[in-house]
């Protein structure tokens, strides 16, 4: 039974983490059967349809498989960029696909098509060519020569594997051609988004332990090798199970193209996750609304609750909350490239509730960003004595939608009554050794007789490590201070 649920779990989190490869998947099904058969797109080697499956991955996904710039630097964003260097990539598959073509049928047509779109997107680069540039530019190797001699090289394969398709009549060499259009895309594409600068930076600053720094390849042999054998040996099984393939199998080469997309393009996992809490006014849900902030908890609302996690109302008292991701490894601290200049470590996930971090899911041990874990150290979180200072800490954690099926009485605390179910209210006492919050999750949260009520929304993802060096760590005060 824990197999199935694992096997259940993982299935739902690689549905979830590729929602948009899925869509894009679904809605080149529903457009396939409206493609008129005489229509370029029609094809039955499949080279278009492929093409533009890749594109559209490209677009949404596509990202450099190297190691990027050097860790003490920060890269230029600008959204014009942005558009202009994800359109230059949108293109490389049809650059492809046009220097096949010429050699498949040596005309004119097709070699003013594949000059025409090569153009266009070696245009649309070099205008998004600032996106991702660092201010640090060794001398070296020239981008203009790299690029240069991946882009002939490139069309070169593809006027090749075209001829290869016009003077050979071999059954196995259609799917052989498609599977070095597709790896040679996903290659072209992740090189482009990488920078030639980077790979300078890199080779002069050198390695921690003080020897040269070597490029990573494996990747990069990956994303050419692996997509093409596997479309190729699909191909193949195809053809002697079912004779032949064409544009009726368009929805296979598109799933298997969206596939690799979602495993060499993968979704990066945040290094933490902006919360914030919003300070709420205690309502039970039958008395009116208020107008003003945060009421005090000397007189209870009216109602069978304390607080009603459903009928919260948010005021303009906010508390910013940044929680690590554990297990997260942070590429800043990580690279083995020697740091230019010392960097300030990023923050404790101390908070005044406990140790706080969003810990890897209990099943399918993967990294997960949408509860959080908070640890607690016994009675040192709720009662602690420091001299003639005494100090007690309460806190519950009321949520609105417990799990399906959860039922059961919970404890009485502070001035609620019985009938919560057990699976939404989390009581803090001495025995308690962790809790979770949710989005939505209602907090109350009592030191030293001054109750403050939050509603935690959990936000943005943290990608990059710096963003933590600059966070303020959050204070007692922040929460237990008068708010009017």
């Amino acid at each position: 039974m824990t197999a199935l649920r694992r096997l259940a779990r993982l299935l739902w989190r690689g549905a979830s983490q590729n929602l948009d490869l899925l869509g894009i998947w679904w809605v080149l099904i529903v457009a396939q059967p409206l493609v008129a058969a005489n229509h370029w797109l029609a094809r039955e080697d499949l080279i278009p349809w492929l093409c533009l499956s890749l594109s559209a991955a490209a677009f949404l996904r596509g990202r450099p498989l190297g190691s990027g710039h050097h860790p003490s630097l920060t890269p230029r964003r600008s959204t014009w960029d942005w558009w202009l260097q994800r359109l230059g990539i949108v293109a490389v598959p049809w650059v492809l696909m046009g220097w096949y073509d010429v050699g498949r049928t040596l005309g004119l047509d097709e070699l003013g098509f594949a000059v025409g779109v090569t153009l266009a997107a070696v245009l649309l680069l070099w205008l998004g060519r600032n996106q991702g540039r660092t201010a640090w530019n060794p001398p070296g190797i020239s981008a203009w020569v790299v690029w240069s001699r991946n882009s002939v090289a490139a069309a070169l394969l593809a006027v090749i594997v075209g001829l290869g398709d016009r003077y050979t009549e071999l059954r196995w060499m259609s799917g052989f051609s498609l599977g070095v259009v597709l790896g040679t895309g996903f290659l072209g594409i992740s090189l482009l988004l990488d920078r030639v600068q980077n790979l300078r930076q890199r080779l002069r600053a050198g390695s921690k332990d003080g020897s040269p720094y070597r490029a990573p390849s494996y990747r990069y042999a990956l994303a050419f090798v692996m997509p093409w054998l596997g479309l190729w040996a699909l191909q193949l099984s195809f053809q002697e199970l079912f004779g032949g393939t064409g544009y009726e199998q368009g929805y296979l080469a598109a799933l298997w193209v969206l596939a690799w997309a979602a495993i060499l393009w993968d979704r990066p996992v945040p290094v933490a996750v902006h919360c914030l809490l919003h300070e709420v006014v205690p309502s039970g849900g039958a008395e009116p609304k208020a107008s003003g902030g945060a009421a005090g908890f000397d007189q209870p609302p009216e109602g069978a609750l304390r607080i009603n996690p459903l009928a919260v109302q948010r005021t303009r008292a906010m508390h910013p909350w940044l929680v690590p991701v554990q297990g997260a490894r942070i590429g800043d601290m990580d690279d083995p490239v020697r740091a230019l200049w010392p960097r300030t470590a990023p923050p404790l996930s101390s908070h005044v509730m406990g140790e706080a971090s969003f810990e890897p899911d209990a099943l399918i041990r993967r990294a997960q960003w949408s509860e959080i874990t908070i640890r607690l150290r016994g009675n040192s979180d709720l009662n602690s004595v420091s001299g003639d200072n005494a100090q007690t800490r309460r806190f519950v954690v009321l949520r609105a939608f417990p799990a399906p099926g959860s039922r059961g009485e919970g404890a009485n605390t502070y001035l609620w009554q019985a009938g919560v179910p057990a699976s939404s209210l989390q009581v803090v006492d001495s025995d308690t050794e962790s809790l979770s919050l949710r989005s939505g999750d209602v907090i109350v949260l009592s030191i030293e007789g001054v109750a403050r009520a939050f509603e935690l929304e959990i936000g943005q993802p943290v990608f990059e490590a710096g963003e933590l060096a600059a966070f303020r760590s959050p204070q007692l005060e922040d929460y237990v201070g008068a708010s009017g």
